[in-house]
């Protein structure tokens, strides 16, 4: 949860407030375990308290997911290859 300042505000704070709200890779993927099935990806939301769309975000931006893979069970690109 973003503290009330964060929420609030409408200029530089609020970007940078969210960019610290978000879990660093890292932690992200060892949670995940290369489970990035929507219910693993939900639960890693919850974990780390952000949407499954942040979660989907992160794993596309890193190449674990493909872009197109949002509103289904994504498949890894190792899968998919």
């Amino acid at each position: 949860m973003l503290p009330a300042h964060c929420v609030n505000s409408t200029d530089w704070r609020t970007n940078r407030c969210r960019t610290s709200a978000l879990p660093s890779f890292a932690r992200l993927e060892a949670f995940l375990d290369g489970d990035y099935s929507e219910q693993a990806r939900e639960d890693a939301g919850q974990h780390f308290s952000v949407s499954e769309r942040t979660v989907w975000t992160l794993l596309v931006n890193n190449g674990r997911l493909e872009r197109h893979a949002v509103g289904e069970d994504a498949e890894t690109l190792d899968a998919a290859a």
